[in-house]
């Protein structure tokens, strides 16, 4: 019995510490968001750098997640509860791995958006855009990290404003003046943001499964036409 009650504690350390792990890597996601909205309002102050130097610690991380991960399944056989935790911190691993590639993007665009002529309200806009992805990001992590089915559904329907942001960003876009090279990558740094949004929300849904065994719906994006906008 002793012998068991070790291997059990043993156990529910190696798992907190791939909870611990999951969580750091959270938290750099959600810095790497920050620091590429950040370049956004202040493009010459080393966030840029900063957002991709966080990228590249996202996936070495990742990787180490991955690896723990499949180690616990292979050496431990968890079952029920147990295992949907584990596969539920490789799921939110990857991710937050996809997000950091995100990240890359956004930074990038960010930089080719910086000269004008791009409407400072639709920069504004697709700043507010980044602090609700964020925002979104920080609500599932801390679902996760307090096992909240009930938190994470909630955290998951941030999607849905992102999307009415970004379709109000692209409104404005069209309606103002910057119709050039800028704008264009201004608003595809709009749709990264959108999409964080969305990989934030699928952390949710994974957190949510995970805790009770039941699916929340997926977001689904709809593709920006000028008549989906026209249509809100």
């Amino acid at each position: 019995m002793a012998a068991a009650n070790h291997t059990v504690k043993a156990f529910d350390e190696d798992l907190e510490e791939l909870r611990a792990m999951v969580a750091l890597l959270g938290g750099w996601g959600e810095a790497a968001v920050a620091a590429a909205v950040h370049a956004l309002r202040c493009p010459d102050d080393g966030a840029p750098a900063r957002a991709v130097d966080l990228a590249g610690h996202i996936d070495t991380l990742a990787q180490d997640v991955e690896q723990r991960a499949i180690c616990l399944i292979a050496l431990r056989a968890p079952m029920a509860d147990d295992l949907r935790g584990i596969v539920a911190a490789l799921k939110i691993a990857q991710l937050i791995q996809r997000l950091g590639c995100l990240t890359l993007d956004m930074t990038l665009r960010l930089e080719l958006s910086a000269p004008p002529p791009v409407p400072d309200g639709v920069r504004e806009a697709v700043a507010h855009l980044g602090e609700i992805s964020t925002s979104s990001l920080r609500s599932s992590l801390d679902s996760f990290g307090a096992q909240d089915p009930a938190a994470a559904a909630a955290a998951a329907g941030a999607v849905d404003t992102a999307e009415a942001l970004f379709r109000a960003c692209y409104r404005m876009s069209l309606a103002g003046s910057g119709q050039g090279r800028p704008a264009v990558h201004l608003m595809l740094a709009a749709q990264s943001l959108t999409l964080a949004a969305a990989l934030s929300s699928d952390v949710a849904r994974v957190v949510h499964f995970a805790a009770t065994g039941d699916r929340l719906p997926r977001a689904s994006l709809r593709p920006v036409t000028e008549k989906a906008v026209a249509h809100g």
